[in-house]
């Protein structure tokens, strides 16, 4: 913000009014006010403590989320397409064939791909093998896209 009072009559174009100067306490009270209004913005005034909480809080609920994800990928196999039911509960035996039925398949066409990953290597499967009756196991954390 400029300073009004600086201005010296031998400034060109500039008037000379002291009407139009802003005293200091005018000055300190907007910036106070400007200041003021800041703080009770969108954004909000956060004091360093209140700001290393929050920043803590959100580092435990992550590290919350990260173990219930492994604790998921140990006990299920997840979906993605067309199914009812995104995540399933994860047994011994259980087959591709079964997962896709237990997830009840929701389209109104046989799925033209089916790819399986397992520990981050994609594995596609043939869905005209799947219906000959070539049913691969599933392993926990397994992910089966159905297109």
């Amino acid at each position: 913000m400029p300073n009004f009072d600086s201005i010296s009559p031998s400034q060109p174009g500039r008037s000379t009014d002291r009407r139009f100067s802003l005293g200091p306490r005018l000055r300190s009270s907007r910036l106070l006010a400007f200041a003021v209004a800041g703080c009770l913005g969108a954004t909000g005034c956060v004091s360093k403590q209140a700001a290393r909480e929050h920043s803590r809080q959100a580092y435990e609920a992550g590290f919350k989320q990260g173990q219930l994800n492994e604790q998921l990928k140990r006990t299920h196999v997840f979906f993605r397409g067309p199914v009812q039911q995104q995540t399933l509960r994860w047994h011994q035996g259980l087959t591709l064939a079964q997962a896709i039925a237990e997830a009840v398949y929701v389209a109104p066409h046989d799925p033209s791909a089916i790819t399986l990953t397992r520990g981050g290597r994609v594995i596609p499967v043939d869905p005209a093998e799947l219906f000959r009756g070539v049913d691969p196991p599933l392993e926990a954390g397994d992910l089966i896209e159905l297109r």
